[in-house]
């Protein structure tokens, strides 16, 4: 199976976070937030301002076969 390749972002502004999230496809607003929100729970809130992550997710790897 290939890798993800398909990239939303999300920018929280107040604190200059940019997260890139790559999926099978484009995410909708709901899977973009869920995605983020799985992201920051596993590293416990510790996230540094002015900074950009990269989050890789399997959603719609069903949808690509």
């Amino acid at each position: 199976m290939e890798l993800p390749n398909v990239e939303t972002v999300l920018r929280q502004r107040d604190q200059n976070i940019t997260y890139r999230v790559i999926a099978y496809r484009v995410l909708t607003e709901a899977e973009l937030l869920a995605a983020v929100a799985a992201f920051r729970s596993a590293k416990k809130g510790r996230v540094k301002k002015n900074a950009t992550y990269q989050i890789i997710t399997s959603i719609g790897a069903k949808e690509a076969t």
